[in-house]
């Protein structure tokens, strides 16, 4: 159990900035990297607020961690690389998009 815990903790450590990059990559392209900073910047302010939030996001941690907890290893890593796959490919095609209609 507390192998497989710390493989999940270095899987979400790695999971956060592709998340992160994953939504903000559009934003680069569609406001330019002055607007999406400020947006980054509040991305990192409500993660920290909810963090620090109290007993509801902590519960609410807690009972996904649970939840993951039952799933095997192989079925929740290749889950997550297919999801984060899917985040990534999806922020890619909307970045294109955005790139194509804009007239530079």
């Amino acid at each position: 159990k507390e192998a497989q815990a710390s493989t999940l903790g270095f899987l979400l450590s790695l999971a956060i900035p592709t998340v992160v990059t994953a939504l903000l990559l559009p934003a680069v392209f569609r406001f330019g990297v002055g607007k999406t900073r400020l947006l980054y910047m509040a991305l990192i302010l409500g993660v920290t607020a909810g963090f620090s939030s109290g007993k509801t996001f902590s519960q609410w941690i807690t009972g996904v961690a649970a939840a993951l907890n039952r799933l095997s290893p192989a079925v929740l890593a290749l889950g997550g690389v297919v999801l984060l796959a899917m985040l990534m490919a999806g922020s890619i095609v909307l970045s294109i998009a955005i790139v194509q209609k804009k007239d530079y």
